[in-house]
């Protein structure tokens, strides 16, 4: 039923997509982000019908490095929904043959997914804070300059502390900031008086409340500075954590609700079991083994 996408199906897929996303975020994802290799296609005469990006990258789970892929742009065409099953079926039994888990992004297609045996894997605590709330006014140590290498060792080290991170390269930093040009999005960092960072944050100025997309820090410190000094542009921001991070002691009154951000399943339960030495089932089985805090943020 699908077939990969070839060299030739480039401007049938712009759009395709443009159907359904913004025509700068097209024309961003298909020159920086869009590889034939890792598109699928539900093909007719007149063009694509329904169509998936799957890429593969690699994580920290259980204290092993593993596989996975991540499935996204995945639309079918309202005549076509009837074929949504058997497109999603063939995707898991393809990637089944070289990851041990597949993600997706919870959203508009979370029945169909959890139909297919997907099971909540992220959830993040989002925290809404105003000015009065804002305990530090001293900006120093906050810079808008930054390395990549900066930003890959402050993430690699806040992610040590969770499961399920993507394991990210200075090329994915770099990626990143085309993204942010296109997108709007700035950054900040937080230095020590060693000069070394600390935490960083990505964050949209023309939002409001000021949407802080990804926030890294290696201690309260960090978290705080940030938080405040942007708190200087915008009288409310929002940011997300995981559930397991307690802030109380910094914002005891912070607003604050849970939302699922992540689905997963377990593409090969046999080689899954022997690789952990577990007797896992099912995909849920697998949400009461891990025990630290989650984090899969991969936005873009």
């Amino acid at each position: 039923m699908i077939q990969k996408a070839q060299e030739s199906d480039f401007s049938r897929i712009r759009a395709y997509l443009n159907l359904y996303y913004p025509p700068h975020y097209v024309k961003y994802w298909m020159s920086q982000q869009y590889s034939s290799f890792d598109s699928v296609l539900l093909p007719s005469q007149n063009g694509p019908e329904g169509f998936a990006c799957v890429k593969h990258h690699a994580m920290t789970l259980l204290s092993e490095r593993i596989g996975y892929s991540f499935v996204s742009h995945f639309h079918v065409n309202q005549d076509r929904r009837e074929d949504e099953k058997k497109m999603l079926a063939e995707i898991l039994d393809d990637v089944s043959y070289r990851d041990l888990l597949v993600l997706t992004e919870a959203g508009d297609n979370d029945e169909l997914f959890k139909q297919a045996g997907f099971v909540p894997f992220v959830t993040r605590r989002y925290y809404e804070l105003d000015r009065t709330e804002r305990r530090l006014y001293d900006a120093s140590g906050i810079a808008d300059n930054y390395t990549d290498t900066e930003l890959k060792r402050t993430y690699d080290s806040y992610t040590s502390y969770f499961d399920g991170a993507m394991l990210r390269d200075e090329l994915y930093f770099r990626k990143r900031q085309e993204y942010m040009k296109m997108a709007g999005w700035k950054c900040i960092v937080y230095r020590n008086r060693s000069n070394e960072a600390e935490g960083y944050a990505v964050f949209d100025p023309s939002s409001y409340p000021m949407q802080i997309i990804e926030i890294v820090y290696l201690n309260s410190l960090a978290l705080e500075k940030m938080v405040s000094y942007l708190l200087n542009y915008k009288d409310t921001v929002r940011f997300h954590l995981s559930q397991m991070e307690n802030i109380s002691r910094l914002w005891p009154n912070a607003d604050w609700w849970d939302k699922t951000t992540v689905l997963a399943k377990i593409s090969d339960t046999e080689l899954f079991n022997r690789l952990f030495n577990t007797d896992f089932g099912s995909s849920e089985q697998l949400m009461e083994k891990i025990k630290r805090p989650l984090f899969h943020n991969e936005v873009f």
